[in-house]
């Protein structure tokens, strides 16, 4: 009967290990939400000039900071237009590392909900109480999942974070959704990245 009582039986362990997914599921979501509220209450904050004044700030750092700005993004959803354009007023003479940082916080921000959704076991969730629609995306995704992320990725007023919520979900092939987004972004990063004031202009 010695250390009987300090043993975790494995459904206590398991049980254990799904209300800390659950919690981490909601401060997660509560973080989005917040960020999210924040991003369209405060329009004056997420223009290009409000977020490279801000990182001029940080004047020997400041392709540190905006790295790490254009990493933080993709985790709350937020859109990343205005930050490749403040990176564009930034660093006016280096656009390729603008479309380099730009590119990584992309795939950086796609990845995170890509595997958090998978690691927090939202399709357990979406499979139990929408099981028919599940499984029809499921099987779109399988069929055209690489074109749809592409054309979700390319089209610029939905954040492309979306998609990456949906793959995770359905658990499509982790490659196929990289490539998918890197044939969707690529050539709009690149557009607004070479494209400059012209292209900011029309948008904003």
């Amino acid at each position: 009967m010695l250390g009987t009582g300090n043993k975790c039986s494995p459904k206590t362990h398991s049980d254990s290990v799904e209300k800390s997914k659950k919690v981490l599921a909601i401060v997660w979501g509560v973080l989005i939400a917040v960020g999210l509220i924040l991003y369209f209450a405060f329009p004056e904050y997420r223009s290009k000039e409000a977020i490279s004044g801000f990182i001029r700030q940080y004047e020997n750092q400041m392709f540190l900071v905006y790295l790490l700005i254009c990493l933080a993004r993709g985790a709350f959803l937020i859109p990343s237009t205005a930050f490749i354009f403040a990176g564009v007023l930034l660093f006016p003479d280096s656009p390729w590392m603008v479309l380099a940082i730009s590119m990584i916080g992309v795939f950086a921000g796609a990845a995170i909900i890509y595997y958090f959704t998978e690691f927090l076991g939202f399709e357990k969730f979406f499979q139990k109480r929408f099981a028919h629609k599940t499984e029809f995306v499921q099987r779109k995704m399988e069929r055209y999942g690489l074109w749809i992320v592409a054309a979700w990725a390319f089209f610029p007023v939905v954040p492309t974070d979306l998609v990456a919520y949906v793959a995770g979900v359905v658990r499509m092939k982790p490659w196929k959704f990289f490539l998918g987004i890197l044939i969707g972004e690529l050539p709009l990063v690149s557009l607004y990245v070479f494209g400059g004031n012209a292209v900011a202009g029309w948008l904003f």
